[in-house]
């Protein structure tokens, strides 16, 4: 039996990928990494919800730009990865943290170590 390393699995998956990407199989590409999208996008979110709206993001701009004809000069796999990044980062930078102006008289307790830092809907 051959060694199997690293470097031919990813040489292996890269070959089915670009079978995939050839024969218009976009849905099932992007599936074959979808759990890979949603861990990636739960390692940057606390809230589920969040997390999977973040992983839906990705998946829907991945196939959108696969079937507007979009090819890639690097793996699929990178490609993967790369938009994860800009997906988490642009849900950052819309806002969805919350800025609050404390108010001057709030207790001392409320900023000793140990305040269960409590999330807000908004």
């Amino acid at each position: 039996m051959p060694d199997v390393t690293v470097s031919s699995m990813h040489d292996a998956r890269d070959e089915e990928d670009k079978r995939l990407q050839e024969a218009g199989e976009f849905a099932a590409l992007v599936k074959g990494y979808y759990e890979t999208i949603i861990q990636r996008c739960r390692v940057r979110y606390r809230k589920e919800d969040d997390a999977l709206e973040c992983a839906q993001a990705v998946a829907v701009r991945l196939l959108s730009e696969l079937k507007r004809g979009k090819r890639y000069s690097v793996p699929f796999r990178v490609v993967v990865h790369k938009v994860i990044e800009w997906t988490t980062k642009g849900f950052y930078q819309r806002g969805r943290a919350i800025l609050v102006e404390l108010d001057e008289n709030l207790p001392d307790e409320v900023f000793r170590p140990g305040n269960v830092y409590e999330d807000v809907e908004t």
